[in-house]
C-alpha cells in the first residue's frame, strides 16, 4: 500500500467486505495505472472524480453515482477536487455477486445511478459499523440490499441506453460530464436551468433531456441529492448544526435543508444525526425494503 493511499476494513466475512478508501491529491496513483483486487467491487462515492476504466468511457463520479469494478480492473482517476479520491467499497464474493446480480459473473457497466433509498441505506450501515457494539448482521444485510438495489439500479438505467449509437453517446456524455463537473464544483449556488445551459452552449430543453436520459436525474434534483447528501454526511457529527449546514449548502435556511432532507429520504435530520443504532437502521432497512417492493411491483404490472 502507498503511504498517500489508506485502505481500511470496516467489516468482513467470507461473503463481502466493507471498507474506506482515501486516495491523497498528492498521490502518485493520480498518474499510473490503478487496479482492484480479484473480487468484484461497488463503490460508493464521497468526493468527486473522474474514473476511466480501461476500454471504457471516462464517467464523472460523485455522491449520485456508484461505480462497478470487475475483478481484477484496471483504470485511471483523473483529480476533481483538493480533497483527493474518498469513497466506500464493497467487495463481493462470486457467489454473492452470482445471487445479487440475478446470475450476472461479471458487471456489464461500470457506472448506474444512487437513489436516494440506497444512499441512505449505505452511508447509515456504514455509520452504524464504527459504533463501539454494532449489529454486525444487521450491517451486513443493510450492505447486501443496498449493493443489491445499486446493481438493479444500473442494469434498469443502461437498458435504456442498449441502442445508441456510438457517435450519439461520446457526444451526449461529454455534455453530461461537463453538466456533473460544473454541479459538483456550484452545487451551493442557485444557478437556474437557463444558466446551467448559457455556461455549456447548449438550449435549456436540450440539456434537461440529455441529462434526465444520462443520469437517471433531473438537472435540479441532481443538485438537490448533492446537497442533502452533503447533508447526510456531514450529519455524522453529533455536533452539526443545521443553520450553519443549510448555509454551507445553498439553502435559504434550515426548514429548507429540513424540508428537501424529509423529503429524500423519508427522515428529519435531526433524527440521523450522530450515531445510528440498532433500531434506526433496522427502520431503514424496511422501509428500503418496502420500497423496493413497491418498485419492483409496479415495474411488473398487473398480474
Amino acid at each position: 500500500m502507498h503511504a498517500d493511499a489508506i485502505s481500511r476494513t470496516l467489516y468482513a466475512n467470507e461473503r463481502l467486505l466493507a471498507g474506506e478508501f482515501w486516495c491523497a491529491p498528492d498521490s502518485a496513483r493520480w498518474h499510473s495505472l490503478n487496479s482492484v483486487s480479484p473480487e468484484p467491487h461497488v463503490i460508493f462515492p464521497r468526493t468527486p472524480v473522474t474514473i476511466r476504466q480501461l476500454g471504457r468511457d471516462p464517467v464523472v463520479c460523485d455522491r449520485n453515482q456508484i461505480v462497478f469494478y470487475n475483478p481484477g480492473a484496471r483504470f485511471f482517476r483523473t483529480l476533481r477536487t483538493t480533497a483527493g479520491d474518498h469513497c466506500y467499497f464493497v467487495e463481493l464474493s462470486p457467489q454473492l455477486m452470482l445471487g445479487l446480480a440475478g446470475g450476472m459473473g461479471s458487471f456489464p457497466f461500470v457506472f448506474g445511478p444512487c437513489d436516494a433509498s440506497v444512499f441512505l441505506l449505505q452511508r447509515l450501515a456504514v455509520r452504524h459499523l464504527r459504533e463501539p457494539r454494532p449489529d454486525e448482521r444487521l450491517a451486513e444485510e443493510a450492505l447486501t440490499a443496498a449493493v443489491e438495489g445499486a446493481i438493479e439500479g444500473a442494469r434498469s438505467f443502461h437498458e435504456l441506453h442498449a441502442d445508441q449509437r456510438e457517435a450519439t453517446r461520446a457526444a451526449r456524455r461529454e455534455i453530461v460530464d461537463q453538466t456533473k463537473q460544473l454541479l459538483v464544483a456550484r452545487y451551493r449556488e442557485r444557478l437556474t436551468m437557463s444558466e446551467i445551459a448559457a455556461s455549456l452552449a447548449v438550449s435549456r430543453f436540450q440539456l434537461s433531456r440529455i441529462f434526465r436520459e444520462w443520469t437517471g436525474f433531473s438537472l435540479l434534483g441532481y443538485r438537490n441529492q448533492l446537497r442533502v447528501r452533503g447533508a447526510l454526511d456531514r450529519l455524522s457529527d453529533p455536533n452539526a448544526r443545521l443553520s450553519a449546514l443549510a448555509g454551507e449548502l445553498g439553502y435559504s435556511n434550515p426548514s429548507h435543508l429540513t424540508a428537501a432532507f424529509r423529503n429524500a429520504f423519508g427522515f428529519l435530520p435531526s433524527e440521523l444525526r450522530g450515531p445510528v443504532d440498532r433500531d434506526t437502521l433496522s427502520e431503514i432497512l424496511v422501509r428500503h425494503s418496502a420500497t423496493t417492493n413497491v418498485r419492483l411491483s409496479a415495474a411488473s404490472g398487473p398480474s
